[in-house]
């Protein structure tokens, strides 16, 4: 998991035109009704431009598990505030409404892999402190704090860290993130992380031992080149950390 940079990128015109009237719906409908059954429009929320853009800043990997996506599928529009109803625990039934009102909000949608997406996160939106949920949008999420990290806000380094390519919390949030998340699974995703890690050290290995100014710089290139544009970002820049300090 690495932190996503939104900032300096235009909201999609399909979100801030049908999304923000759907929004304005919806929020009507609960006001008239708070027990109202609401219809959302993946049209709207998975339009082209919204994946794209999200895909671009991603750099077409999963905001969870970092894997690139589209070489093995279309990947999803994950809402990281569920928009129709939400857990707060695994196995625990559904609590309806949702966060109805975030449904086509940009801040709320993230770009993920379809086994992040469907088959953990789902509508899992645990909060270290459940009496202060929004439970409506007059309601302020701010006063939320999320147990799984939320990569557009905060930095998830701060939380996860790595031993080889298995991952590791550093707080009580990024443990619990791991486990709901399925970031350490055996799905394959362990095996793709140490794949690409071995590779990076036999290019580390071959530079150091070489004593070669030209390979040390082209192992440096390549690291950072992967880190700026690849997968496994984070696991990266936890096991070759002394290479990016700048002299």
């Amino acid at each position: 998991m690495k932190y996503i940079d939104k900032t300096g990128i235009p909201i999609p015109t399909v979100l801030t035109t049908e999304g923000v009237a759907e929004t304005t719906k919806n929020e009507a409908a609960y006001i008239a009704n708070p027990n109202c059954e609401f219809t959302f429009k993946s049209r709207i929320y998975g339009h082209k431009d919204v994946k794209d853009a999200l895909k671009i800043i991603q750099k077409d990997t999963c905001c969870f598990c970092e894997s690139k996506v589209t070489p093995v599928g279309y990947g999803d529009i994950e809402h990281f505030r569920p928009k129709g109803a939400f857990q707060r625990a695994k196995g625990e039934s559904l609590h309806k409404p949702g966060y109805f009102w975030l449904a086509y909000d940009w801040s709320n949608l993230l770009f993920a892999c379809q086994v992040c997406n469907s088959s953990y996160k789902k509508n899992l939106f645990p909060l270290v402190d459940e009496t202060k949920r929004a439970h409506g949008h007059a309601f302020s999420i701010s006063h939320e704090e999320p147990i799984i990290i939320n990569p557009s806000m905060e930095e998830p380094s701060l939380h996860i860290d790595f031993y080889q390519e298995i991952p590791y919390g550093k707080t009580p949030r990024g443990k619990e993130t791991i486990q709901l998340i399925g970031l350490d699974r055996d799905q394959g995703l362990n095996e793709n992380r140490l794949e690409k890690l071995t590779i990076m050290k036999t290019i580390e290995n071959i530079a150091i031992l070489g004593g070669n100014q030209a390979a040390y710089q082209f192992f440096k290139n390549s690291l950072v080149d992967r880190i700026n544009y690849g997968e496994y970002t984070l696991m990266l820049k936890s096991s070759f950390s002394t290479h990016l300090i700048k002299p």
